[in-house]
Formats: structure tokens, C-alpha cells, sequence
């Protein structure tokens, strides 16, 4: 069924190739369209299965092309589309306000050109936000991209296991909590797009091909055994609740429940998936830390050991922070002043988001972060409540995004690596495009029908 939809998309792809802009019958760049779904399928299906240099550049060229088809003046409406509405200039001043700090915090501290990430790939997808204001994609690019980039990472985490490697992903482009939160996040959005699906014409094929993608996302997250994405999940329940469920039938939302606590329940039971292994692992590392008896240091006493320590750095230099060297350097100076586990230094971040921000780049670095994180809240928490459910599924991908990140940052620095920005960056500025687009083509009096006439339609 994937099959047939990709079939669909591929023939789609090449019309809009063929869309090209003439002169002199010639022609001169490819069509607009084709530009935008190679970009957004580079976007969304690649990040965890290329090289991450390779699809960070893929993506930087990606960004560069949105911007050149939206701008050309060669092409006569380029400078037609209205204004940006509020919405729109708080995610560009957000993104813009993010990479100026950065780029000051970088300038003060001397860190290396590495570091610079966190100011081009937001100014990038600044830009490319703009660009996709004037020229507006397809929705179904950006949930075929979820779909064919989840599936394969499933399939990749089941031959590794069979090949008997520990936890999927730990090897290659990402690490294994990478790989499987990356997965999570896309499962999870493949099922944020099933409302946007059923209103498809061939539903049935566009819900298939999604729930495939998501049930890859969420093998790769168990099998890579990264066991801190899955706080996101009963948050992420929530969300569901919000934009989904409670649009559904008192029947049908019995039975959505009845699956996913099935799901849960057989995965942690399946002994193969090594969930249940890797809980009993954490309770037990935790139970062990807290007591002071001398065990083998595992992944848990050395994330608490990076947490004593960066706190200790934020409280050195609140305002300011210590940069990438000073971090170093002071987790080295503190290992001994605090008795801290000598496996902390062959980490470079403090497995937390928000510790890690606050120790480099000081308040400034801080405040940014949750302001990253409360942008997609702020844009998309209203349309949980629409009625259309095209405007819902991406308005629930959107809250996804950013809880998620919160969730994976509570135990690992997403936004220490390119590839983390990159991720919530370029994913930010297509959804909210969509979900503005969807927003726009909404009748007048769509809203008139309310919550109740919406669950007739999703219940037929």
C-alpha cells in the first residue's frame, strides 16, 4: 500500500518537473514545485539514513533553492504574495532572535567554527520560511516524507538486531539515541497526519502508508533502546487526545485507547525489543546511585554526575556562561574537586538541553532555548481546536515537535548536535507553513459546524 502511494507521489513529481519556466523554448530552471518536493522529501525522509554532513549540506541546498525560486524575479509572481502575518513574523524574529544570540555568545566565548551551527542552520530556515510564505507547498510531500523516512529506519533496527547488534543505530551517521528519538519523533508525526489523511480522497491508502511510517519510527526508538525519548509519550497522549481522540466516536475512541495500550503492553512484554531490559536497567542504575554503593558505572550515574557538574559550572557564571572550551575544562577541574565519574569527559555536552545551553552560552543561551521551544506552542495550540482536520493534524505535528524535543532534551543535548537543529529548525518552518496555508483555505463559516459535526465526518 506504501508502495502505491509512493508510486502516486513519484508520478506527481515528475509533472511537476516538467512544470518549467520557458524561454525562447528552452528551458531555463525546473518547476517550482519540483524544487519545493525535493526539498521538503530531503527534509523530512533522509535525516537519520545519510551521512549527517552529507544531508546537512543536502539540506542547507535545499533551503538555498526555496529561496531562489521564491525571490527570482525572472518569475513574474515572485513578488505578489501578501505580507507575513503575525504568526509568521514571530517564528522569523524567534529563529532570528536565536542565531543573533548565538552568534554574540560564539563572538564572546572564541568557539569553534562547529559551534556556528546553532547561527547559520536558524537564519537558513529563517529565510527559508519566507520562501515558502511566497510560494506555498503541498501537504502530502511533507507526510509521504514522514512515511517513506520512518519505515526504513524500522527495517534497519530489525536487521541490525537480527544481526545481533545491542541497540539499533549505535553506529554509522547518529548515535542510538539519535536514531530512535529521530524515529519517535516521525512515528509520532506519521500518526499526527492520520486526521489529514481521512479527508483525503483515497483515504485508506494515505492512512496505511502513515501508520507503516509509524510503526517503523517506533521500532527504530525501541530497538535503539533510548530509553529518555520515551517520556515524550504520555505527553505526547495528550496532544493526541486534544486533536484527535475526542474528534472521534465515544466507540471509535474506545478502541483507539484498547490499541495503544495494547501496543505498549506488547512491547514492553516482547523480550526482543529489550524494552523491559532497559527500564529494569535505569530503575536499578537510580536505586544504586541514590543508596552510594560502589557498582559499575552505567549511563544513568554518569548523566547525573553531567548534571552535578554543569550545575555547578551554571552557578560559576550564570550570566555568561563558560563557551565550548570552558565547559571542557571545567568538567576536567570539577571531576576532581567533586569525585565525578572520569567516563563524563568523553562527553562533550551535559546530556540535558537546557543545562548544557545554560553552562556555554550563560542566561542568554538559556532563555533562547525555551523561547525555541514555547515558538511551535505558541503558533499551533489554537488549531488544535479547529474543526478541519487537515489544520489539526499539522497543528498537532507542530506541538509534537517542540514537546518532543523538550522531552529528548531532559537527558540528552539534542541541540548540541547540527543535525538536532537542523531537525527542529526545518521541520518548524514547513509545518507552520502548511498549517498557516491549511488555515487560510478554510471557508468563512467552516468553524460554524463546530466539534460535533466534525466527529459525523470522522466517523463515517
Amino acid at each position: 500500500m506504501q508502495l502505491l502511494i509512493f508510486n502516486q507521489v513519484g508520478h506527481e513529481y515528475s509533472r511537476h518537473l516538467l512544470d518549467s519556466v520557458l524561454m525562447n523554448g528552452q528551458i531555463v530552471m525546473p518547476g517550482v514545485k519540483a524544487v519545493q518536493a525535493s526539498a521538503i522529501l530531503i527534509i523530512f525522509a533522509l535525516p537519520a539514513l545519510m551521512n549527517t554532513a552529507l544531508w546537512l549540506l543536502a539540506v542547507s541546498l535545499a533551503i538555498l533553492g526555496l529561496v531562489i525560486m521564491a525571490f527570482n524575479p525572472f518569475l513574474s509572481d515572485a513578488c505578489g504574495s501578501p505580507p507575513l502575518p503575525k504568526a509568521g513574523r514571530v517564528l522569523v524574529l524567534g529563529l532570528g532572535i536565536y542565531a543573533i544570540t548565538h552568534l554574540t555568545m560564539n563572538l564572546y566565548h572564541g568557539n569553534t567554527v562547529a559551534e556556528w551551527s546553532r547561527v547559520v542552520l536558524p537564519l537558513l530556515c529563517l529565510a527559508g520560511a519566507m520562501a515558502l510564505h511566497v510560494r506555498q507547498p503541498k501537504a502530502s510531500w511533507m507526510w509521504i516524507g514522514l512515511s517513506i523516512g520512518a519505515l526504513p529506519l524500522g527495517f534497519l533496527a530489525i536487521v541490525e538486531r537480527l544481526l545481533g547488534v545491542d541497540r539499533a543505530g549505535n553506529h554509522g551517521p547518529l548515535d542510538a539515541i539519535l536514531f530512535g528519538n529521530i524515529g519517535l519523533l516521525a512515528g509520532l508525526l506519521c500518526l499526527a497526519g492520520l486526521g489529514w489523511a481521512w479527508a483525503r480522497p483515497r483515504r485508506w491508502r494515505w492512512c496505511v502508508a502513515l501508520l507503516t511510517g509509524a510503526a517503523g519510527g517506533f521500532i527504530a526508538s525501541a530497538l535503539s533502546g533510548s530509553r529518555g525519548g520515551w517520556i515524550a509519550l504520555p505527553f505526547a497522549l495528550v496532544i493526541f487526545n486534544l486533536g484527535l481522540v475526542r474528534w472521534l466516536p465515544a466507540s471509535r475512541r474506545t478502541v483507539f485507547w484498547f490499541s495503544v495500550m495494547g501496543v505498549l503492553v506488547a512491547i514492553y512484554a516482547f523480550p526482543h525489543t529489550g524494552v523491559q531490559d532497559r527500564i529494569g536497567v535505569t530503575l536499578g542504575e537510580v536505586t544504586h546511585y541514590l543508596s552510594g554503593e560502589e557498582v559499575d558505572t552505567g549511563s544513568v550515574s554518569l548523566r547525573l554526575d553531567m548534571w552535578s557538574g554543569a550545575a555547578r559550572l551554571v552557578k560559576e557564571s550564570p550570566v555568561l556562561g563558560h563557551g565550548e572550551a570552558g565547559y571542557d575544562e571545567g568538567m576536567r577541574r570539577l571531576m576532581g574537586k567533586m569525585g565525578l565519574e572520569p567516563g563524563i569527559l568523553q562527553f562533550y555536552h551535559a546530556h540535558n538541553d537546557l543545562l548544557d545551553a545554560w553552562a556555554k552560552a550563560g542566561l542568554p543561551g538559556l532563555l533562547t532555548l525555551l523561547m525555541l521551544y514555547a515558538l511551535p506552542i505558541v503558533l499551533f495550540r489554537s488549531g488544535l481546536a479547529n474543526p478541519d482536520p487537515a489544520s489539526r493534524s499539522l497543528a498537532m505535528a507542530g506541538v509534537l515537535l517542540s514537546v518532543c524535543f523538550m522531552s529528548f532534551g531532559v537527558t540528552y543535548s539534542f541541540f548540541y548536535f547540527p543535525v538536532g537543529i537542523a531537525v527542529y529548525c526545518s521541520w518548524l518552518m514547513v509545518i507552520w507553513n502548511l498549517h498557516q496555508q491549511a488555515a487560510e483555505s478554510l471557508p468563512v463559516n467552516q468553524s460554524e459546524h463546530g466539534r460535533h459535526g466534525m466527529s459525523r465526518r470522522l466517523g463515517s
